[in-house]
């Protein structure tokens, strides 16, 4: 035992090296572009000597690249282009002598803290002016704001989250809140956790496996039999891989460790206590790959508040799953009460109120950093997903308060609230389980403060669908001064192919004396109508009026309300 142990303690140790290796350097989460030479939109005399884009974090060179189109959209420069290893958060391309044209650079880049994907456009002409909308991406562009992430992403990460509770919980149960004598039936209900331990281990990397060739295709932008080749080899060799890469050796070290374990008592609970301090480290994997690791600023302490976040998680939902399955053993060994679990249930209880006071903590400034305002709850897919999940965890902690206050004390009187107490104890551990689901979603996304500054980048984006025509307002920028407006219009009523469409567009300023304009924008293809000019000449609250007229068809009309702003910043309503 004692040189078991010991290789257990200095497997902890050498991991926790690994992981402050991987992390010493700081980074920021989601490579947003912050600006790039020549400008979107910039109409250049001659061509540049080079392209060069800076990112808002250090990029990953073997899946981050950059080519050159031109109006034809046929690739004449292809890329990849170069990172210097002195400037990781910059992607460069060189550039041969250009003829007169417009011309786009097409970027995809990928984050070195958590595998992220990003990519955008940046037009530019020389020797010729660019149309209107030209800096606006092209017709049909999601807004990033409300982008949901992929299924198999985001059900890969909540299955990888779940597993690691129940090992971090399970084993958080045996070393800190389970105390038995050795007996057959505390045998029974070991094997009965070792079971679980086992099974959560090998699904986790099995997911884990998954997951990581799931993340060379993503990075690889191939699918998944490619990724197989150079792709994978490629993101074993990242800091996200080789975070992935530990993650799964702490899981089969927790594998084999389980094999040992027998009921928590005596010198059997340093066991637990070794297999807690390695799930632990495991946990930590997550909070490094996590969006507490792209703070900028006091970054270590939204690190170790999203590991917190994740060890109280554990503790809370593997150690419903233990006490559920420790109650049906007890009950299964006697029909009289289980008095031999009491002590258990109150211990349990208190770790839970405690894990439910860090969860409120943690995530209370986890949603003030990631999300920063409430407007942002609503407007971003981030921040609505965030709502679905404290309206979970509202609702597990509503049935944790039914436990905490009437089951146990019952218990505590004498007779055993019988099958109350185990259904909902497994009703709690399933409405934890559909919270991770959440966190699944969360991880995968774009945080709210993110999301919406990629969204003002677009342009302003507002949409509506009525009498099956959707209108989308874009207008970059939603500041004072010289700005793009553009209507996407898809319009699915009978008949409209063969009639030309007219927008037209009515700018007034609330609580203002400035007279309404009025706008008449101009298509090529009938998708996009656009134009350019000073309309915003004052910050404020604006009115922007669509119109969407075809001859032989009634008018479609939306109002927008639109938020013009001195600085570089602004919202819809």
């Amino acid at each position: 035992m004692a040189c078991f142990g010991t290789i257990m303690r200095k497997y902890i140790l050498m991991s926790l090296g690994v992981l402050l290796a991987l992390s010493w350097r700081s980074v920021f989460a989601h490579a947003n572009l912050d600006s790039s030479t020549p400008a979107a939109g910039a109409s250049l005399a001659s061509a540049p000597p080079e392209l060069r884009l800076d990112f808002s974090e250090d990029l990953d060179p073997s899946f981050s690249s950059v080519e050159l189109l031109n109006s034809q959209q046929l690739v004449v420069v292809p890329g990849p282009g170069v990172i210097e290893p002195g400037m990781p958060k910059q992607l460069r391309l060189a550039l041969p002598p250009l003829p007169n044209d417009s011309y786009t650079a097409r970027w995809r880049v990928r984050s070195t803290i958590d595998g992220h994907i990003t990519e955008g456009s940046i037009p530019f002409g020389v020797g010729t002016a660019l149309s209107a909308s030209a800096t606006l991406p092209p017709f049909g562009t999601p807004d990033p704001a409300l982008a949901l992430p992929g299924v198999l992403e985001s059900s890969l990460r909540w299955a990888m989250l779940l597993l690691a509770a129940l090992l971090g919980g399970v084993f958080g149960f045996g070393a800190l809140i389970w105390r038995v004598e050795d007996s057959a039936s505390a045998a029974a209900a070991t094997r009965r956790l070792v079971q679980v331990l086992t099974w959560s281990a090998l699904a986790s990397l099995l997911v884990g496996g998954v997951f990581l060739l799931q993340q060379a295709a993503l990075a690889g932008d191939v699918g998944l039999a490619a990724a197989l080749g150079q792709p994978l080899r490629a993101l074993l060799t990242s800091r996200s891989g080789l975070l992935l890469l530990l993650r799964l050796g702490l899981i089969g070290a927790l594998l084999l460790l389980t094999q040992r374990l027998a009921a928590p008592h005596g010198a059997q609970q340093q066991r637990w206590r070794i297999g807690y301090g390695m799930a632990a480290v495991m946990l930590l994997t997550f909070s490094l790959q996590a969006h507490a690791a792209a703070v900028e600023t006091t970054r270590w302490l939204a690190i170790g508040s999203d590991w917190l976040h994740l060890l109280a998680t554990a503790l809370w939902l593997g150690g419903l799953v233990a006490l559920a399955l420790l109650y049906q053993t007890a009950r299964r060994s006697s029909s009289t009460a289980p008095v031999p679990l009491k002590p258990t249930l109150g211990r349990f209880s208190q770790a839970a109120l405690l894990s439910v006071a860090v969860l409120a903590l943690t995530g209370l400034y986890s949603s003030w950093r990631q999300v920063g305002s409430w407007e942002l709850l609503l407007a971003t897919a981030y921040g609505r997903t965030l709502l679905v999940k404290l309206g979970l965890f509202g609702a597990a902690l509503g049935v944790a308060a039914l436990n905490r206050w009437w089951l146990l004390p019952q218990l505590r009187r004498g007779p055993a609230p019988g099958v109350w107490l185990r259904r909902t104890l497994w009703i709690e551990a399933g409405l934890g389980a559909l919270v991770l689901g959440c966190v699944g979603v969360l991880t995968s996304s774009a945080p709210s403060r993110a999301a919406w500054a990629a969204h003002t980048q677009a342009g302003l984006m507002a949409s509506t669908d009525q009498a099956q025509t959707e209108l989308v307002l874009r207008i970059a920028p939603t500041t004072v001064g010289s700005s793009v407006i553009a209507v996407d219009v898809r319009d699915a009523r009978a008949g409209v192919s063969d009639v030309p469409a007219e927008v037209i567009l009515h700018l007034s300023l609330a609580e203002s004396d400035v007279g309404r304009q009025e706008l008449h924008l101009t298509s090529a293809d009938q998708q996009r109508f656009s134009t350019q000019g000073t309309f915003f000449s004052l910050a404020g609250a604006w009115d922007v009026e669509v119109v969407l007229r075809r001859s032989g068809f009634d008018d479609i009309r939306q109002h927008f309300g639109v938020v013009i702003a001195p600085a570089t910043q602004a919202a819809t309503r």
